[in-house]
């Protein structure tokens, strides 16, 4: 993701621009792995600590983590991580439920058979993870498999934003992993989204893409906290 042009009474050197970046990726992959839990204060003596630097440049990578929703920056109380609740997840699947189900089926209407091996070689990997039970690896290559698919023919745009929001939904899922009844149930939806690319069927496409997405959100939501009683409907 780009920067947004700084404003030009704030217009920093290349180099602290650099800075201000690279700590922020750094920050925010703390937080994805889980060094820095959801609701976590981020101590600033602490930080410049952990990443060696000065207070200016981590204030800057805050300001910018927090446009992205990473964190809150509280009036007289610094920074907190976001506290990862049902509500903010259901939103950001209501935003994948409207935009990925349409774009998986442009992309399988021009999939050529290159993708589609390039398709089955991922979900070779993750029926593998599957049957060892690596977690990270799960995620990873569902990640793959969904971004794979969006790559073909790719809007640039609604990638940018479904990236960021993955990533929330990952970091989620680190922490509340998959039960085991999903995960088998995932390989035959794979499946037969592959099968659908390959035939180019784009409306069989985005109607097992939204099925997909919808059954691991009727998995995933009741088990978050928060007290949310609103639900998708399918």
């Amino acid at each position: 993701m780009t920067d947004a042009p700084a404003p030009a009474s704030r217009i920093v050197p290349f180099m602290q621009a650099t800075t201000y970046q690279r700590l922020r990726e750094a920050i925010r992959a703390d937080i994805v792995a889980g060094t820095f839990a959801p609701s976590e204060h981020l101590k600033m003596a602490a930080l410049v600590q952990r990443y060696g630097t000065s207070p200016a440049p981590i204030r800057e990578a805050l300001g910018q983590l927090e446009g992205e929703g990473w964190i809150e920056i509280l009036p007289n109380r610094g920074a907190r991580v976001r506290s990862i609740e049902r509500a903010f997840i259901r939103e950001l699947f209501e935003i994948r439920l409207a935009l990925e189900p349409p774009l998986a089926g442009y992309s399988a209407a021009v999939a050529t058979v290159s993708d589609i091996n390039a398709l089955w070689a991922i979900h070779k990997d993750y029926a593998a993870a599957i049957g060892q039970g690596n977690s990270a690896a799960i995620s990873s290559t569902n990640g793959a498999f969904h971004t794979s698919i969006l790559s073909i023919r790719p809007n640039r745009s609604a990638l940018v934003l479904l990236d960021q929001h993955n990533a929330f939904v990952g970091a989620t899922r680190r922490r509340f992993g998959f039960p085991d009844h999903r995960l088998a149930a995932m390989v035959p939806e794979h499946e037969a989204i592959i099968e659908a690319c390959a035939r180019n069927d784009a409306t069989a496409v985005r109607r097992l893409m939204r099925a997909h997405i919808q059954r691991s959100i009727d998995e995933l939501i009741p088990r978050l906290p928060g007290n949310d009683p609103d639900h998708l409907e399918s």
